[in-house]
């Protein structure tokens, strides 16, 4: 399993080839510098889509140690290659794919790392444009290399071509035999016969060019392509072999024999997983590779083509989290077959390993923390490009094939509700894995659990989660069950943290009867008789099977009968499970997750509870289910709430009855999960560490894990703290460059200096070590008792060591510092904030304290004193309320400001100078729901700046506004 880093880059393809000294200044104007590597490719033509052409590439990379800038020297490569546009459906974009090979002086192929990925001649250039997001490939690919041996490596880059900006493209490996990428043995012509000839091999299943070696399956009439030995160097030996043993395992597959000795099982599994997860519409009909290596099993993989996914398709029910994706591509044809996929899911060992591994997998690369973590880093690698990458494509809010939501969609797809901005993108992605991660669960009877964390009393410290800060408020988030916390506590100045501790919230729920249980049934085609639904029938001799029972979805565990007319189906079919409860008054309810289709009944000790898709009349063996069920709704499982007093100590009896729609319909499913809700009122804390760093193991639904900071004895603060920042800066303080920048400032509450080079600031939580603070300034870096230092968030650490390379979101950050001790990294502060305003800071008060206020005057490099004060909770816009700009601004005599509010209700406008002194009261009345407006005559007051502050209900937000004279 391997963990891969993006490293984003800038690609400038020109029109000709020219010397460094020629073509500097000349390549892109308006990019000069980068925070990403710049990367020059060269062409001598037009760039085609069926040969490659001569080309230069250049690249300049300084690996952020300061930045990339367009007059420096390439660093990283320079030399020949070829190349050629890359892909099929995706030509008709404006927006291409491109693939090069690096060669030498002599044109001949040559190995080279590029941006740090393992040497090799064959690379793509990946041009994302029908997903928005920019990240389904990147997300796909990583999360696979961490499942699998290897997945493709990716690297952000931009691009230009001719000196026309191309926007965002993703560098990544071509698929091909190596040691660093498909590490199968070498085939060349002269192996023919076993052990050589058994491998290795590289295939795929894809749409096919005039030029591709395909290769046909006589079973399932199935072309594949042969990638590897390449079509020049493969014998008609070899070919022959690998079609042998591919039909000699479909042989064996498709007849129930020993299929799992010719595929690596957990392989396919893995497929089948990605696949289904990321609902990839390209998945197992398109771009699907196999490998074998040598004496070895065939491999599933790797994964390629993602774009298509996590809701990116408008056929297909791509757009849905719901619902398996491999019932949905057409049977037998030659472009939608899933061949060996469709076969292996009815094989109940295939399912229940793929179960198996989908609950470990959820519980590490698949857990919804780890792949936001991978969104949120790559949404702040991308925030800078991703705003030329839209200002050349205008198609944020617009319908590009196949995007769902618009009204040019297919029909059968949803025509509006498509994302207008790339946040929004991002935010539509999140939800997207968040509701597939959730359905997936449900289906292989995953129990997630929902636990809370929370500060006992704000603002003494705070706990790091994952890339999360949790400080006065509880925070919510759901895990898989078994799932383990990796917590830490970190006490605010003045305080020291006490003890962690643990109780139930709310209620929790028991599970009584798993998904996926085994269940007795008959399906003779009869009534078993009046008297099944009793705990005292005689059910010995019915069949047993694990759920899902039915036939003719291919989902199914257990296959039941329908009898042997297919258009005279069998009515109904009858199923029973026997449980053992000890103490059932413990219940406060039952609640049912049903999987019926088409209809059903459901009873409980002998009494009916449950009556779903059915008439309401007498119900028998020959009585129809109210309605035919499809699409979605066929495996989506119903909650039904029911009371306990059917329950009985000691031995009870589930009995349900499904029933067809009618006599030809090709298909029931059945399956259920009964849980009982238990009280947790009187659930009393349990302490579970003392120690700052708390591991824990989750088993129950709804768990409050809290921090207990308290009062230290003595003044435990030894190091310099956050102490104010501004994070969105127009027109405030500048720094020595007269740049308005993001600023940070320290102060060293301790009695003697402190030097902070060698320590590490950041904004990622999780990442408290990503910039040093340079250790070679010590003139720059030293505290002095008592004062401050301000660090400048500008994204430029060439302007000196108190200037780093990343920038604050004004619309929510994390900042911590940190040092490393024994390689150990151990925060000394950190802190989070939401949507800040224009040049109002946020400040500890007093100095070092832990009481955190706004600012709307701030004092950097002087003690913090209180002007206008907002609370942090509404200081941004939101459910409806707006402070808007007021205008003119600056204004010498009169000025207009507005504002909206959602509601009727009391609205208070106040205006304050500069030194936070109230000196005006324009508004105080209850307001009717709407925009409104008001003029401040201010003809009398002397030129300056002032804040106006607009209070309405729990909402409050300040701006500034500037007399001249």
């Amino acid at each position: 399993m391997r963990t891969f880093t993006l490293i984003g880059c800038i690609i400038i393809l020109t029109g000709f080839i020219h010397s460094y000294s020629q073509t500097k200044g000349q390549e892109n104007a308006f990019v000069e510098e980068s925070n990403l590597p710049i990367v020059v490719i060269s062409p001598t033509d037009d760039i085609p889509n069926d040969e490659r052409v001569e080309a230069h590439l250049g690249i300049i990379w300084n690996k952020g140690e300061i930045k990339n800038k367009l007059s420096d020297p390439y660093n990283e490569y320079d030399g020949d290659i070829m190349i050629e546009r890359h892909g099929k459906s995706s030509l008709m974009f404006p927006k291409n794919s491109y693939r090069f090979e690096t060669q030498d002086q002599y044109m001949q192929n040559m190995n080279t790392s590029i941006l740090d990925m393992p040497a090799e001649d064959d690379w793509i250039i990946y041009a994302p444009y029908s997903d928005k997001s920019l990240m389904h490939n990147a997300l796909a690919y990583t999360l696979a290399g961490e499942i699998n041996d290897y997945a493709p490596r990716v690297r952000y880059c931009e691009l230009i071509v001719d000196g026309e900006y191309k926007g965002i493209y993703v560098m990544t490996e071509k698929i091909e035999e190596d040691n660093d990428r498909v590490d199968v043995a070498e085939l060349t012509d002269q192996y023919t016969t076993e052990p050589e000839i058994t491998g290795g091999y590289v295939f795929r299943k894809d749409k096919f060019d005039p030029w591709d070696n395909r290769l046909h399956l006589d079973r399932s009439d199935l072309d594949l392509i042969i990638n590897e030995p390449k079509v020049e160097d493969i014998n008609n030996t070899q070919e022959t072999w690998l079609k042998n043993h591919l039909d000699e395992f479909e042989d064996s597959l498709y007849t129930g024999g020993n299929y799992e000795n010719y595929i690596d099982v957990e392989s396919f599994v893995h497929n089948f997983l990605i696949v289904e997860f990321m609902k990839n519409i390209d998945g197992y009909r398109l771009s699907t590779y196999f490998h074998k290596d040598r004496e070895e099993k065939i491999v599933a993989g790797p994964v390629w083509d993602y774009n298509l996914a996590f809701g990116n398709a408008d056929y297909l029910e791509g757009w849905s989290p719901k619902g398996w994706y491999y019932p949905l591509p057409e049977p037998n044809s030659a472009m939608n077959d899933i061949f060996w996929f469709s076969e292996l899911i009815r094989e109940q060992d295939f399912f229940e390993l793929s179960i198996k591994r989908w609950k470990k997998l959820r519980k590490d690369q698949l857990s919804l923390h780890h792949i936001y973590s991978l969104i949120d880093h790559w949404q702040k690698t991308l925030t800078e490009a991703q705003e030329r990458n839209f200002d050349k494509y205008q198609v944020l809010g617009q319908h590009v094939w196949p995007n769902p939501g618009f009204s040019e969609s297919a029909s059968n797809a949803p025509q509006s509700g498509a994302p207008v901005t790339w946040k929004g993108e991002i935010e539509q992605l999140k939800n997207f894995i968040k509701n597939r991660l959730a359905w997936m669960d449900e289906q292989f009877g995953l129990k997630s659990t929902k636990v809370n964390l929370k500060v006992n009393k704000s603002p003494q410290g705070k706990i790091v989660h994952n890339n999360h800060i949790i400080t006065d408020s509880a925070y919510t988030e759901t895990f898989t069950k078994d799932s383990t916390l990796n917590l830490k506590a970190i006490p605010a100045p003045g305080y020291q943290f006490k003890h962690w501790d643990k109780r139930q919230v709310g209620n929790k729920t028991e599970s009584i009867i798993e998904k996926g249980g085994k269940w007795k049934y008959y399906d003779k085609g009869e009534s078993p008789g009046n008297n099944w639904i009793d705990a005292s029938f005689d059910d010995s001799q019915w069949a047993k099977g694990t759920a899902q029972l039915g036939y003719g979805d291919d989902d199914e565990v257990t296959i039941v009968d329908y009898g042997s007319d297919a258009d005279n189906k069998y009515v109904t079919t009858y199923f029973r499970h026997t449980f053992s409860l000890n103490n059932t008054g413990r219940y406060e309810d039952l609640k049912i997750n049903l999987l019926r289709d088409d209809g059903a009944v459901v009873y409980l000790n002998g009494k009916e509870i449950i009556r779903s898709n059915m008439p309401q009349d007498e119900i028998t063996y020959n009585t129809f289910a109210s309605n035919y069920v499809s699409g979605n709704a066929e495996s989506a499982f119903k909650t039904f709430t029911v009371d306990t007093e059917n329950l009985k100590q000691g031995e009870n009896i589930l009995s349900v009855e499904i029933h067809q729609a009618n006599s030809t319909s090709s298909d029931i499913s059945f399956d259920l999960a009964l849980s009982g809700t238990i009280s947790t009122k009187n659930d009393t804390p349990v302490v579970i560490g003392t120690e700052k760093t708390c591991t824990d193991t989750l088993k129950n639904n709804n768990t409050l894990i809290t921090a207990h900071f308290e009062k230290a004895a003595t003044n435990t603060v030894t190091t310099p703290v956050i102490n104010e920042f501004v994070a969105f800066n127009e027109g405030g303080v500048t720094d020595e460059y007269n740049e308005y920048d993001d600023w940070i400032e320290l102060y060293n509450p301790t009695d003697h200096s402190v030097d902070i080079g060698g320590m590490f600031i950041s904004d990622e939580p999780g990442n408290p070590g990503k910039v040093k603070i340079p250790a070679d300034a010590p003139d720059k870096t030293t505290i002095a008792a008592g004062e401050y230092k301000i660090l400048w968030a500008d994204n430029d650490s060439t302007q000196g060591p108190l200037h780093f390379n990343f920038r604050l979101d004004k619309e929510s950050e994390s900042i911590t510092l940190a040092k490393e001790e024994n390689n150990q990294m151990h925060y000394l502060d950190i802190i989070s904030f939401q949507k800040q305003n224009a040049d109002v800071s946020k400040g500890r008060l007093p100095n070092g304290e832990a009481e955190w206020h706004f600012f709307a005057n701030p004092t950097p490099g002087e003690p913090n004193a209180i002007t206008v004060d907002i609370d942090e909770t509404t200081a941004a816009n939101k459910d409806g309320y707006t402070l808007h700009a007021n205008y003119p601004n600056p204004f010498k005599n009169n000025t207009t400001i507005g504002y909206s509010i959602p509601k009727r209700e009391k609205v208070k406008l106040t205006i304050y100078n500069n030194q936070g002194e109230l000196i005006k009261t324009v508004v105080n009345q209850t307001r009717s729901p709407g925009y409104h407006s008001t003029k401040w005559h201010a003809a009398d007051y002397p030129p300056g700046i002032y804040f106006y502050k607009l209070t309405a209900g729990n909402y409050s937000n300040v701006k500034k506004c500037v007399i001249l004279k």
